[in-house]
């Protein structure tokens, strides 16, 4: 299960899911996730609360992980060339392998930031990122690039799992 493994790479920080499905705040809950409670449609909606929920609670920085990453194991390696007042001032964007989507973002809570999550998302974030003056860092990681839209997406997952 991806959303399994997302949370077990994310081992160490504070998380919370945002969702509208009592069975996945479960799920979540039992995993020491914080529930952000989202019955507005759409992914971009559903960030936008996840993004609220950490200035709420006093973050400062918000990464947003999407759950549907089977290779993920670790996100320490996005945060190895840089120090914290310079995250504080960016935003992070790691696209996926076709380099359209957004699959990992890190961005200072206090942003005026406008998500727009869906196709050609990763071009239109580094814009936007510009638009709210953010210093634009952007990380390709083969295995944080692979997302799970398509069958083809799935048969490049399993093989690069096999190959590691």
């Amino acid at each position: 299960m991806c959303a399994e493994r997302v949370l077990r790479a994310v081992a160490g920080y504070k998380v919370f899911v945002v969702c509208d499905d009592e069975a996945v705040a479960q799920w979540a809950t039992a995993r020491n996730a914080q529930i952000v409670w989202q019955t507005d449609v759409g992914l971009n909606n559903a960030v936008r609360a996840g993004v609220a929920a950490a200035r709420v609670n006093k973050f400062e920085l918000a990464m947003i992980v999407h759950s549907d990453l089977p290779l993920a194991t670790s996100f320490s390696q996005l945060f190895s060339d840089c120090d914290l007042d310079s995250l504080k001032t960016s935003i992070t964007l790691v696209p996926d392998r076709h380099e359209d989507g957004t699959n990992v973002m890190i961005l200072p809570t206090s942003s005026d930031f406008e998500f727009t999550y869906g196709r050609n998302s990763f071009i239109t974030h580094q814009h936007l990122a510009k638009k709210c003056n953010l210093a634009l860092r952007i990380i390709y990681d083969q295995h944080l690039s692979v997302d799970i839209d398509t069958a083809e997406d799935l048969a490049v997952a399993q093989s690069l799992e096999k190959n590691n």
